[in-house]
């Protein structure tokens, strides 16, 4: 007695064909990791300290950050008893947060001042006008498995919201004052897909 063989049979052929080992292996592809990726601000802001791009890489912890992903215009009309649904158009705005660690120097506390000084003064009141204070653009890489890029999300107008620092005052060691928090508004949001040749921009 011999065992049959469903690939003469034509079964993988079928519906549900792919559900073969082959097939769902993935090609030889990997999945891509959530810790392999950079930033680059190719413009600092004008009149705000800014110790440099590389320097801020140095001392990022992590990002957290919402991009769109939801169409929100809608329509909806009854016809007869039928539901007609419509989206069209979504916000490309969003936030977004760096959270920096900080040292002895207090670069990143400095950084922070400076931000809310240049959005009003806090001895005179007096705002610096908004070209000056922004962070133009900035562009979020997602890497592969070799650090080459295969996504950039591309935000534009940074604008600077609020920062957060360890401000309590204890009797007894335990804590540290070594992180900062700084949350930006963007205006507006690009995705780049960088390994369809040629890149697709959405």
């Amino acid at each position: 007695m011999g065992f049959i063989d469903y690939l003469q049979l034509g079964v993988p052929q079928g519906f549900m064909g792919y559900v073969e080992y082959p097939k769902l292996r993935g090609a030889e592809r990997e999945f891509l990791w959530d810790h392999t990726w950079d930033i680059d601000i190719p413009t600092p802001p004008r009149a705000v300290y800014w110790p440099g791009t590389e320097f801020l890489k140095t001392r990022l912890i992590d990002i957290s950050w919402d991009i769109p992903k939801e169409l929100n215009g809608e329509i909806r009309a009854e016809i007869r008893g039928f539901s007609i649904i419509q989206v069209g158009g979504y916000k490309s705005s969003g936030s977004l947060t760096f959270k920096f660690l900080d040292f002895e120097d207090q670069v990143i506390t400095t950084m922070s001042l400076s931000f809310m000084e240049a959005g009003g003064a806090n001895r005179y009141k007096f705002m610096l006008r908004k070209p000056d204070t922004i962070i133009p653009e900035m562009h979020i890489y997602i890497l592969n498995s070799s650090r080459l890029p295969v996504r950039k999300y591309i935000l534009y107008t940074l604008v600077f919201r609020s920062y957060e620092a360890v401000t309590d005052l204890n009797t007894e060691p335990g804590g540290g004052r070594h992180e900062v928090s700084l949350t930006f508004d963007y205006e507006h949001s690009e995705t780049v897909i960088l390994n369809a040749r040629p890149s697709l921009h959405f």
